[in-house]
């Protein structure tokens, strides 16, 4: 009995000190550049160190373009956000964000292609970015820059 008590006790601090090591979610949106809709199945980056050369993590995003990542206690000062996803233009300047106004106010990134069709409001703990499928016209540039 003293010994289940122990486990008990064990598996409480256990799950407590792993919630202890990240501080919230944050959440990356990734929109249609040229329609506002959200693009499903696009692989979302983010990197908390500048000094890693590969990003920290990567999700798929889901039928609302979202993907979530924890963030990392103590929160990092910057956020880096890069799209990995085959044949898509990111529509969006900067790649990194000051944490503590994402996850206090939200940001909604200038979409460098188009307006949008849709606007969009910042929620905290939320970054929007826009980007779109390369046209085939797009394809055809990027294969002639690289020869």
């Amino acid at each position: 009995m003293h010994s289940s008590k122990k486990c008990v006790i064990g598996l409480i601090l256990l799950v407590a000190l792993t919630s202890l090591g990240f501080a919230a979610d944050l959440r990356v949106v990734v929109l249609d550049s040229k329609t506002g809709e959200p693009l499903h199945h696009k692989k979302a980056c983010v990197t908390f160190r500048p000094s890693l050369p590969e990003p920290s993590s990567c999700r798929l995003t889901d039928s609302a373009g979202t993907a979530t990542f924890p963030v990392p206690i103590p929160s990092p000062p910057t956020v880096y956000i890069s799209l990995l996803t085959n044949d898509l233009v990111s529509c969006f300047s900067a790649h990194s964000f000051p944490s503590i106004e994402v996850m206090n106010v939200g940001l909604v990134v200038a979409n460098t292609c188009t307006a949008a069709k849709r606007s969009q409001t910042p929620t905290p703990g939320t970054i929007v970015v826009f980007a779109h499928q390369m046209t085939f016209l797009e394809v055809l540039k990027s294969m002639g820059r690289e020869l």
